[in-house]
């Protein structure tokens, strides 16, 4: 669907970390970027980022040159994925400003690291606080409510508790003033809590609130995140499943809250692993 081929898998094999344990490179990747590694731990994911940047741009350009589907020729149907279409739009000059490979190869990267790693952070999350709330047992396996509940676990625990911005110009946000070129980290699980938001209990995890606050997790306007209809298709398809499959699913172990189990991570947040029994 994203358009990158089976054969991309090598540039996303990422390398092993010290126990041997296999570590992917949307891991390393994000670790770079927001973690806490050693010097040697960052040459690895820079080397992970170098090589799966090099695999995006090469296939944008391969498919940029490469001839359409004789049905796409045809003009019977769109494109059959998102980099094909991000391409066309290029080619048909639209209105808009145009995208140039280097920012559909950029697109690339991001969507396969969003799929690979803010995707099951989601439902960790979601998971994770239905299991130690006891919702999940009461939860009903239908579309709605699995929704309502990825939708709090957006509000109060998102996978992506911040993200960087540089103003454009200067600016002032309540009583701060900020100049043009100011870096920002924007902290988007402290804004669904924000105290003026008419939000009953707002630390209280509730997977059936309807008082939650205007959704911030998947950005806002020209910043909106492309891939959220499909990361919550995931989330509530897994869930969805698991609630049928094994209703009777139980954290095993009472730690499973500590912080160790939460890798220390300036944006991303997740359990490092859930211990359950069905």
């Amino acid at each position: 669907m994203h358009g990158e081929p089976k054969s991309c898998a090598p540039a996303f094999e990422g390398q092993c970390d010290g126990d041997g344990r296999g570590v992917g490179a949307e891991t390393l990747l994000s670790d770079l970027i927001w973690g806490h590694l050693d010097p040697t731990e960052q040459k690895n994911a820079a080397c992970a980022l170098d090589e799966l940047w090099t695999y995006c741009n090469t296939h944008v350009d391969q498919l940029a040159t490469a001839p359409p589907p004789l049905a796409e020729q045809a003009g019977t149907r769109p494109g059959t994925n998102v980099l094909r279409a991000l391409l066309d739009y290029h080619a048909k000059g639209n209105r808009h400003p145009e995208l140039t490979r280097a920012e559909v190869a950029s697109m690339a990267v991001d969507l396969l690291i969003s799929n690979a790693e803010l995707t099951p952070r989601l439902i960790a999350n979601t998971l994770h606080h239905l299991l130690a709330t006891n919702a999940y047992t009461t939860l009903l396996p239908e579309p709605h409510t699995v929704a309502m509940a990825v939708q709090e676990t957006l509000r109060y625990d998102p996978p992506l508790i911040g993200w960087l911005r540089v103003t454009t110009r200067d600016t002032r946000i309540a009583d701060t003033r900020l100049p043009a070129g100011a870096r920002l980290l924007l902290l988007l699980g402290s804004a669904a809590r924000d105290e003026r938001h008419p939000t009953i209990d707002p630390d209280t995890y509730n997977p059936t609130r309807t008082d939650a606050p205007p959704l911030l997790a998947f950005g806002v306007g020209i910043h909106y995140c492309p891939g959220a209809p499909l990361a919550l298709h995931l989330a509530r398809q897994t869930l969805t499943n698991l609630l049928h499959t094994c209703p009777h699913l139980a954290l095993s172990l009472p730690e499973a809250d500590a912080p160790a189990h939460w890798p220390t991570n300036t944006a991303l947040r997740s359990p490092e692993h859930l211990t359950v029994t069905w």
